[in-house]
Order: structure tokens, then sequence, then C-alpha cells
């Protein structure tokens, strides 16, 4: 009888040791994933997930004037390294992403609407009709 209670008794220690190992080990994996497997704030910043918050935030203030350097300094970068980011993650400058956001805009009001190209240029985010028309003819090749 002695042997067999031992048994048992050794039974429930391997599982309190089983235990333990789980805990000690989920421990491990939150420590390396929060605390000493922390990446730099740069590389966690410029992933895909920053970019989706700048063209988000580029597309409901497309309508203001918006520079490179403003939204650069909104999400806590530099204008340069703001732009080298933005053209690597998108293809475009941000001029161009924002002319294209804008232009895209002024299309949609052009095609079902009477108003003016002036008014439609302006209400886009356009500095004046101008630059709108010489965004259709580099975009479109035709005349707004």
């Amino acid at each position: 009888m002695d042997w067999l209670q031992c048994i048992g008794q050794s039974d429930e220690a391997i599982r309190g040791f089983k235990l333990n190992m789980l805990l000690y080990e989920l421990l491990s994996l939150l420590y390396s994933r929060f605390v000493s497997g922390v990446r730099r704030p740069e590389l966690v910043r410029s992933g895909r997930n920053i970019t989706m918050q700048i063209i988000g935030y580029m597309t409901s203030h497309r309508k203001q004037h918006l520079e490179a350097t403003d939204v650069a300094r909104e999400f806590g970068y530099g204008r340069e390294h703001f732009c080298r980011l933005f053209r690597k993650a998108t293809g475009k400058t941000f001029k161009e992403f924002l002319t294209d956001l804008r232009l895209d805009d002024a299309c949609r009001k052009l095609s079902g609407s009477s108003a003016s190209i002036a008014s439609i240029a302006r209400e886009c985010g356009f500095p004046d009709t101008r630059a709108l028309q010489t965004a259709v003819q580099r975009k479109y090749g035709i005349r707004a």
C-alpha cells in the first residue's frame, strides 16, 4: 500500500511541476514579447497600420490646405523621413497622393453636378481652377 500511495503522490507532484512549467513558459513568452522583445518605435510606426492612419487623415482633411510638414508633425515624423516612408509605402509622393485624392473627389462632383469648375475646385481642396485643370491634364490628358 505504501508503494501505491507514493505513485499517487508523485502523479500530483508531476501535475504540479507541469502546471508550473506552463506558467513559467507563459511568463517567458509575455516577457519576451512585451518587455525584452519590444521593437523600436520606428519599426512599429512605419508599418501598414500607420500608413492606413495617415491615408485616413489625408482623406478626411483633403479639402484643407495640407503640407507634408504638417502631416509629418501630426504623426511624429520629420518631413524628409516622413516623405521617404510615405513614398515607400504608397509608391507616390505626398503631393501626388493628395492631388489624386482631390482629383477623384473633383471628378465625381464634375460628372454629377452642374456647379462651376471654380466652386468644385475649392470644395475639393484645390487652390484654384488652374490647379484642378493641371491635375486633370496630367492624369487623364484632357482639359476639365
